[in-house]
């Protein structure tokens, strides 16, 4: 896992998983939203705070933005095992590893 986080990033992130409220994750641009969101989702499905995760984004760029942080948590084999990226083709990323627009009804956490 590449990530690093500041004290009070750690301190949100340990908040909001041990909240079963949704967690929203806000501020301005550049202040790591995408990385905390995705340390976040991580975490909960790595200590079993939840089945699934749903990450939401307003735009496609943030979306492609949340599966390269995913796969640089994850690794991009891992992220694309574990990981479903649903949205407009056109706006996905290429080079992502996560694989996109697949139905729901045929994935399978792990497989």
């Amino acid at each position: 896992m590449d990530i690093s986080l500041d004290s009070e990033q750690l301190r949100v992130l340990n908040w909001r998983a041990s909240n079963k409220d949704i967690a929203g994750v806000v501020g301005p641009p550049g202040c790591d939203k995408t990385t905390v969101g995705s340390a976040l989702a991580v975490k909960m499905i790595a200590e079993d705070l939840a089945n699934r995760v749903l990450l939401v984004a307003y735009t496609n760029a943030a979306a492609n933005e949340f599966c390269w942080e995913l796969c640089n948590i994850l690794g991009g084999e891992v992220a694309n095992r574990l990981c479903l990226r649903k949205g407009n083709e056109k706006g996905v990323d290429p080079y992502q590893f996560i694989t996109v627009n697949q139905p729901l009804t045929s994935w399978r956490r792990g497989s």
